[in-house]
């Protein structure tokens, strides 16, 4: 998307264009951080793999998260993630993180996403998950 071409394409597209390649592109950011997730929890018997693996996971959510790669990759772009897309990535965060064994960010990332979405069952789930495993269960 940067250059001539990608200058062409957005022009051509127009803002709706835009904001749905935005959009699609979170999409897909958060849907390989789930990957790696299932990839982690498939694997977890080598911790080698689970950290190759964890490796590629942060690489995915920092791209989702930053909104800078957003709009170098469509400038234009006045897009946000909606509530539901940022509640989906920050519980995959709050996952990743707690079977990294980061739980300082996976209780980070299932508290922003309790703030949005507040008495959901899958996500009181995973805050009890990271909980257990602060307590060493």
């Amino acid at each position: 998307m940067q250059g001539p071409p990608g200058e062409r394409l957005r022009e051509a597209g127009g803002s709706d264009f835009v904001t749905r390649m935005n959009s699609l592109y979170f999409d897909l950011c958060s849907n390989r951080a789930q990957n790696h997730i299932k990839a982690m929890g498939d694997n977890f018997r080598d911790p080698d793999l689970v950290q190759a693996c964890g490796g590629s996971f942060l690489h995915a959510l920092n791209a989702a998260r930053d909104p800078d790669d957003l709009f170098l990759l469509l400038s234009g772009a006045t897009w946000t993630p909606s509530d539901q897309q940022l509640t989906k990535l920050l519980y995959r965060m709050a996952v990743g993180y707690r079977v990294l064994g980061q739980l300082a960010q996976a209780e980070i990332s299932i508290e922003k996403a309790l703030a949005i979405v507040p008495d959901d069952g899958e996500l009181e789930k995973e805050k009890k998950r990271i909980f257990q495993c602060r307590m060493g269960r």
